[in-house]
């Protein structure tokens, strides 16, 4: 027959010291998770807004160039969240026919560190 050894209650189970250090390393590593967490949704969130202001860009001088634009003032206009410049400006080049550059200026109206610059070139035949 084995004689079963009891053990006293304090030895038993954690102590204070370790249930402490135990709370304080998960701690620990939940806030450093949450903090990559939301250094990554706001790195997604901000790629999703350019990708949309190049996109607006992109339809916008499409336009542009499609309509013939001979205009030499500056316009702006807001399209969804996002507010744009146009300006138009003609370029010499010697021995050829006239060239416009288009430049756009995309800012995104809740960020406005957010903005952009688009440029493309327009034959005036």
């Amino acid at each position: 027959m084995t004689i079963l050894e009891q053990t006293s209650d304090s030895e038993a189970g954690f102590t204070l010291i370790e249930t402490i250090v135990a709370f304080a390393v998960i701690s620990v590593s939940l806030a450093i998770a949450i903090k990559a967490i939301s250094v990554s949704l706001h790195n997604a969130e901000r790629s999703r807004i350019e990708a949309e202001m190049r996109l607006v860009a992109k339809t916008l001088l499409s336009e542009m160039v499609l309509e013939d634009f001979q205009l030499e003032e500056a316009l702006g206009g807001r399209e969804g969240p996002y507010s744009w410049t146009q300006s138009t400006n003609p370029m010499a080049i010697r021995g050829g026919s006239e060239v416009r550059t288009i430049t756009l200026e995309i800012t995104h109206n809740a960020r406005p560190k957010l903005t952009s610059k688009y440029l493309t070139f327009a034959r005036g035949d």
